[in-house]
């Protein structure tokens, strides 16, 4: 009787992230992204220059993410891998957040459990525009969209122009398109 060894659930899903990054870079186009592409998390520079933004306009995920426990920023260091992606502005901002979610539900059903989307822009400005305040800012509430709504790219500080510059997307405009990302390892 021959013994074989079974390859660890882990070394299995490194020998085929890439492939599955570049799977996700399909789907994102697929789904309305004019271009998109895996990069390395390690040259993703951080910018903390604070946003701008009203009191009215802002929600638990913009200007700046509020997590309790750890900096945003600690959180997406930990990953090695990124798809960023880029829209038409042209095709509204909740385009952005679909294709973010998109892309996170196909990592989660290929056993990439902990991906992490950052969409574009503000949430409250999409999915609550009508409401007096962001609900997920009221002690003891949570989102009204916690299945869609993401915080932005920008909000946790990634400097959007060296990261489409890292990404290989030659054609980002800020003005022009919107930048989504997702962490997945």
């Amino acid at each position: 009787m021959k013994v074989f060894p079974i390859t660890p659930n882990n070394a299995y899903k490194n020998n085929d992230l890439k492939e599955f990054l570049m799977k996700l870079c399909q789907i994102a186009i697929e789904n309305g992204a004019l271009s998109a592409n895996k990069i390395d998390v390690s040259n993703i520079i951080f910018n903390n220059t604070p946003i701008d933004c009203p009191q009215d306009e802002q929600s638990f995920y913009y200007p700046q993410v509020i997590y309790k426990k750890d900096p945003i920023q600690k959180i997406l260091k930990t990953f090695h891998w990124a798809v960023v992606f880029i829209i038409d502005r042209k095709l509204n901002l909740k385009k952005v957040y679909e294709v973010t979610a998109k892309i996170e539900s196909n990592c989660f059903y290929k056993n990439y459990h902990l991906a992490v989307g950052l969409a574009a822009g503000n949430c409250r400005k999409v999915f609550c525009s009508t409401k007096n305040s962001c609900q997920a800012m009221t002690k003891g509430k949570g989102c009204a969209f916690p299945m869609i709504a993401r915080p932005s790219v920008e909000a946790c500080g990634i400097d959007l122009i060296s990261l489409a510059q890292e990404s290989n997307i030659p054609e980002y405009i800020q003005d022009d398109h919107l930048l989504g990302m997702v962490f997945v390892d």
